[in-house]
C-alpha cells in the first residue's frame, strides 16, 4: 500500500479545488480582519437582541403606537444619521431643509429612509435620539407677523358673526359688552389666560409640545382646548348636537386660533341630570381629558346654591396637569372667584348673559320680525328670551333633519340661546388672543433687549412663571366649605382635592372612554367640531 506524501495530498486538493464560502474565508489563517469584521457585526446584533429584550414592552408599544405615522419615501436622498440603527440608538435626522418637515427626520428602515410627524426617528425617541442635530428650530413667523394674520382672520371672525347677526352682531360682541359680561376678578385672570395663550402661540411656531403632552392630538403642535361639563341644557338636549353651544364656540373660535397655526378644539362632556360632584370633580382627568385650556361649568340646574360643589370642581381643576382657566355658566361665583384667582388660578363667569340678549328687539311688537337676521328673529318676546309666545313656536329647530326630538323643554336653551352663547364666549377667546398676540409683537418692536417673544427662551420664561402660579395653588389654604363631606379626614379631604386622581369611571361621554382606556382597545374615537364619535 503506498502511503500519501505530502505532495500527493497537496496535488488532491489542488485537483478538487472550489470556490472559497464565506465560512471558509472566514476560518483561514489569513483572514484576521475578517474575523474581527464579523465579531463586530455579532456584537451588535447581539446588543441589539439585548436592547429588543428588556425594552420589548416599549419597542412594541412605540411600534403599534406609531405604525400609521411612518410614511415610506423611497426616492428621498438618505439623510443624516438614518438607517434602522442610527434611528434605533438615536441618530437624527438633517435639519438643515426650510421645508415643513424640517426636524422630522430620522433613520430609515433597512436603508430606506422615512419621516415620521415627530421630532425623532422611529425609535429613536425610545432610546434617547433627537432631531437636526441639536439645533433650535427657527419659528416659522415673527410676533408681528402673526398679529397682522390674527387680525385678518378677526374680519372673517366678524363676518362669521355677522351672517347669524346681521348688523346687531357689533351692537352684542363689540370688546367692551363682552369683557363687561364675563366678570373675573381683575386683570391677573386676563393676564393668566393670555399667557397660556402665548405659550401655545410659541410652541406652533417652534414645533415644540406641551410639557405634560396631550392625549389626542393627531400630528399638531399647539393645541387650545375648550372642554364643556355641564347637565343637561350645556349636552344641548332638545337640540342637533351641532346647534350646542359647545359646537358654536368650536367653529367661531377655530377662525382665529388657526390663524396663528393653533389647532382649536372644542370637547363636550356635560352629561344629562348630573351635578358637578362628588363623582365628576373627582373623575375630571378621565372624563374631560389630560389636554385642557379652558373648562367650563355649567352645572347651576343641579348644584343650586351648593357651593362646597364648585369648591371641590375648581380645586380639582387646579390640581389638572394643565391648570385650565375655569369659565362658569353663572352669576353667583364671584366670591370664590376672587380666592381662586388669590391662590395663582385664572377664573371668569358669564355673569351678564341676561344683557346680551336685552340688545336684541322683541319680535312680538316688530313691524317685520322675519326681516331679522336669522339669530335673532324670534328669540326674544316680551322682554324674555325664547319661552314666551310666539317665540317658544320658534325655540327649537330640529326637522329636518329630525321628525321627532326629544327633551324640547322650558329648562332647556333653543338653538338661538346656544348660539348666542357660544358666539359670545368665542368672542372672549378672540380678544384675548388679539391682545397676547398684540402684547408679544410690542416686546418684538419696542424692546429689542428683552427676550425674541418666539423662542425657547421666552416659552421657558412664560412656563416658569405658570409653575409659579401652580406652586401658589399648591400651598394654598384649603376651602372649609366640605358640604356632604364635612366628616371626611382632614388628609383624605387633602387627597381629594389636590391629590392624584381616584376615579376611573366609564360614564359618557368620557375622554377615558373614547380613547378606548377603559376598554383597553387600540380603537380611539376619532375628533370632530365638538367632541367624539
Amino acid at each position: 500500500m503506498k502511503i500519501a506524501t505530502e505532495r500527493d495530498v497537496m496535488s488532491r486538493r489542488a485537483a478538487n479545488a472550489k470556490a472559497a464560502s464565506p465560512l471558509d474565508r472566514l476560518s483561514d489563517k489569513d483572514s484576521a480582519s475578517s474575523r474581527k469584521q464579523a465579531t463586530l457585526v455579532v456584537a451588535i446584533l447581539s446588543l441589539f437582541a439585548g436592547i429588543l429584550l428588556f425594552k420589548y414592552e416599549e419597542v412594541a408599544e412605540f411600534l403599534s403606537g406609531h405604525e400609521e405615522d411612518i410614511e415610506i419615501k423611497p426616492d428621498q436622498p438618505k439623510q443624516s444619521g438614518s438607517g434602522f440603527l442610527g434611528g434605533l440608538f438615536g441618530g437624527g435626522g438633517d435639519d438643515d431643509d426650510d421645508d415643513e418637515d424640517s426636524g422630522n427626520g430620522g433613520g430609515g428602515w433597512g436603508g430606506i429612509p422615512y419621516k415620521l410627524g415627530m421630532n425623532s426617528g422611529a425609535l429613536g425617541g425610545l432610546f434617547g435620539g433627537g432631531s437636526g442635530g441639536g439645533k433650535a428650530r427657527q419659528p416659522y413667523k415673527s410676533a408681528s407677523t402673526l398679529l397682522d394674520d390674527l387680525l385678518a382672520a378677526r374680519g372673517t371672525f366678524d363676518e362669521h358673526l355677522r351672517a347669524d347677526y346681521g348688523d346687531y352682531a357689533a351692537k352684542v360682541f363689540n370688546k367692551t359688552s363682552i369683557m363687561t359680561a364675563f366678570d373675573r376678578p381683575s386683570s391677573l385672570s386676563d393676564a393668566r389666560l393670555k399667557r397660556r395663550m402665548k405659550i401655545k402661540v410659541i410652541e406652533a411656531q417652534l414645533g415644540i409640545g406641551s410639557e405634560t403632552g396631550d392625549d389626542d392630538k393627531d400630528g399638531s403642535s399647539a393645541t387650545f382646548t375648550w372642554v364643556t361639563g355641564g347637565h343637561s341644557a350645556a349636552a344641548g338636549h332638545g337640540n342637533l348636537l351641532n346647534q350646542s353651544y359647545t359646537a358654536a364656540v368650536g367653529r367661531a373660535a377655530k377662525i382665529v386660533f388657526d390663524a396663528v397655526g393653533i389647532d382649536f378644539r372644542a370637547k363636550a362632556r356635560a352629561m344629562g341630570g348630573t351635578s358637578s360632584g362628588p363623582e365628576i370633580s373627582l373623575c375630571s382627568d378621565a372624563i374631560f381629558g389630560q389636554d385642557i385650556d379652558v373648562l367650563w361649568w355649567d352645572y347651576g340646574m343641579t348644584d343650586g346654591r351648593d357651593d362646597s360643589k364648585y369648591w371641590l370642581w375648581a380645586n380639582r381643576a387646579g390640581s389638572h396637569p394643565t391648570f385650565p382657566t375655569l369659565i362658569t355658566y353663572h352669576d353667583r361665583k364671584g366670591a370664590i372667584h376672587v380666592e381662586l384667582e388669590k391662590a395663582g388660578q385664572s377664573a371668569y363667569q358669564l355673569r351678564q348673559i341676561g344683557a346680551l340678549r336685552q340688545q336684541f328687539p322683541d319680535s312680538d311688537t316688530h313691524p317685520d320680525p322675519n326681516s331679522l337676521p336669522r339669530a335673532v328673529a324670534w328669540f326674544m318676546c316680551g322682554g324674555h328670551h325664547e319661552n314666551d309666545d310666539p317665540c317658544k313656536e320658534y325655540k327649537f329647530a330640529t326637522n329636518p333633519p329630525c321628525r321627532e326630538a326629544k327633551f324640547q323643554t322650558s329648562w332647556h336653551n333653543g338653538w338661538k340661546d346656544h348660539l348666542l352663547i357660544g358666539s359670545a364666549s368665542a368672542t372672549l377667546l378672540a380678544n384675548m388672543l388679539q391682545e397676547a398676540l398684540e402684547e408679544m409683537s410690542e416686546r418684538e418692536k419696542n424692546d429689542p433687549d428683552a427676550v425674541a417673544p418666539i423662542s425657547e427662551a421666552y416659552l421657558s420664561l412664560l412656563r416658569s412663571e405658570e409653575k409659579v402660579d401652580r406652586s401658589i395653588f399648591r400651598n394654598s389654604t384649603l376651602p372649609s366649605d366640605r358640604g356632604d363631606s364635612a366628616s371626611v379626614d382632614d388628609a383624605v379631604w387633602r387627597s381629594f382635592l389636590r391629590g392624584h386622581p381616584v376615579c376611573h369611571g366609564a360614564r359618557l361621554p368620557s375622554d377615558a372612554r373614547f380613547l378606548g382606556l377603559v376598554t383597553n382597545s387600540r380603537n380611539k374615537s376619532t375628533h370632530i367640531e365638538h367632541g367624539y364619535h
